[in-house]
């Protein structure tokens, strides 16, 4: 059975404090629906962070030890981490910038494309223009002239990084 998160906290807040034991055990083989944590951590991170109990009294509550308390803690910041990356990488791929440069071509003119594009896709890039040309000349895709070597093509994910055949310029930020 899958509980939603929102039936669950509403559970959490409505009981006592000598019921979140019961809840736990009540719900322990429990999934969230759409979520990455479980039941437990859901309970001990509702506790620690709203109620603003300490481990130990959390270890008293659930009949658990304090180091295991500690644990659920970690692995739930760890899912969360892990979760808010998932995310950014994502995002970086709906939002990704892709733009033909020509060999010849002046990088002035390149870097307002790049722009341009971003602009019309509503992608804020977290690039200043001189870290774009700084990039692109210690790739060698722009000679010591600010002049493109040639013809590539460039991917420009935010937040990750900009890659363009095959290698990775690396990111700014």
């Amino acid at each position: 059975m899958k509980i939603d998160i929102i039936q669950l906290i509403d559970k959490i807040i409505s009981s006592s404090t000598s019921d979140k034991r019961e809840l736990l055990e009540r719900y322990s083989r429990s999934k969230i629906k759409d979520s990455f944590l479980t039941v437990e951590e859901v309970l001990v991170m509702y506790m620690y962070y709203v109620e603003e109990k300490k481990p130990n009294e959390i270890a008293a509550i659930l009949n658990k030890s304090r180091s295991n308390v500690y644990a659920t803690l970690q692995r739930a910041k760890e899912k969360v981490v892990q979760a808010k990356e998932t995310i950014k990488h994502v995002n970086a791929f709906r939002s990704a910038v892709k733009v033909k440069v020509y060999g010849g071509e002046d990088v002035d003119d390149v870097i307002k494309r790049i722009y341009n594009v971003a602009d019309d896709k509503n992608v804020k890039l977290p690039y200043k223009s001189y870290e774009l040309k700084d990039e692109l000349r210690k790739l060698n895709i722009v000679d010591e002239d600010d002049t493109v070597i040639d013809d590539a093509e460039l991917i420009i994910l935010p937040e990750i990084g900009i890659f363009t055949a095959g290698r990775r310029i690396e990111d700014t930020s």
